[in-house]
């Protein structure tokens, strides 16, 4: 389904042991989605120039979906320090935890985030605010959380063997139950996140995500919804802001990105698996969509990849 088709690329996690008097400033990146488990103590997260700081308290999660750059604080009005420059006061190479700040009152965290493939377009993460705040108060069960974000912290100060195939697992099963809780906590508007929370729409998305390869009409969306051909398309042009054949090519384009820039799949069988018999068909709505060929789109994305990676 749609959470199991993030792609994500690869993650990052330590544990920050941060005293009082801190500020420190992650940066902005585009490509990755960040979050924060406080495991003790509490501190302050502001994203954005001009929002106001969110309390973290232990316990609380945060996650950051579209990487903008925030501050993390024990306090509003500290000296804020830029991220490359705590670690290296920290002197922090990696390994272990990260020790920045003062003497005084400790707040514990696990820190981290989730990489995406450069250049493609998420629906489900281009529909989430900058910002989600999970708490106890948000009614959420969490106490299967509290054991993750126990190992969490413990694997990532630690050296043992597969300790990043763990990471990686843990933190894909956190991250989509985050999603999946605002899902299905929070009041949508016209967005992709009301379309899944809908029940009918929801159905005819899952089909689209499941099997992409699919030759889908709308009638066959439609019966996949349980509704009338004219009520289904109507329904999701409004809550989704695309019709039902408009996303389903949208979608099958950034699986197609993916697979162009990830696999040694070839142009003509990137085509066969989203469901284009011709590759001559699959180019041409490709390069309308995208703007280049799927050829120069491989290669255009392996440069980046290369650049990211130097």
């Amino acid at each position: 389904d749609i959470l199991r088709a993030l792609h994500l690329q690869g993650t990052l996690y330590f544990r920050a042991e941060l005293g009082a008097p801190f500020a420190i400033e992650v940066p902005e990146d585009g490509n990755v989605a960040r979050f924060h488990i406080a495991l003790a103590g509490e501190c302050r997260i502001r994203v954005g120039v001009d929002d106001e700081f969110v309390w973290l308290r232990a316990g609380d999660l945060l996650l950051v979906p579209h990487g903008a750059s925030h501050v993390i604080a024990d306090a509003p009005g500290r000296p804020i320090v830029p991220l490359e420059r705590a670690i290296a006061t920290a002197g922090w190479q990696g390994q272990g935890p990260f020790c920045f700040g003062g003497g005084g009152e400790q707040s514990t965290l696990v820190c981290g985030h989730f990489a995406f493939p450069s250049g493609v377009l998420h629906p489900l993460l281009d529909a989430l605010p900058s910002v989600l705040h999970f708490g106890a108060e948000d009614g959420h069960d969490f106490r299967w959380i509290d054991d993750v974000m126990r190992y969490l912290g413990e694997e990532a100060c630690g050296a043992r063997p597969g300790r990043e195939a763990v990471l990686g697992r843990l933190a894909e099963i956190l991250f989509i139950h985050m999603l999946r809780a605002h899902i299905e906590g929070s009041e949508h508007g016209s967005t992709m996140l009301a379309a899944l929370a809908d029940a009918q729409l929801g159905r005819a998305l899952a089909a689209i995500h499941a099997d992409p390869s699919n030759h889908w009409s709308l009638n066959d969306l439609a019966r996949e919804a349980g509704m009338s051909r004219t009520v289904f398309a109507e329904r999701f042009l409004a809550t989704v802001g695309l019709t039902p054949m408009q996303y389903l090519t949208r979608w099958r384009l950034e699986l197609a990105k993916v697979a162009l820039t990830s696999t040694g799949q070839s142009v003509a069988e990137v085509a066969a698996s989203i469901g284009y018999a011709s590759e001559a068909a699959f180019g041409r709505v490709f390069k309308r969509f995208v703007g280049v060929g799927p050829g120069a789109y491989r290669g255009l994305g392996r440069e980046l990849v290369a650049q990211e990676s130097a």
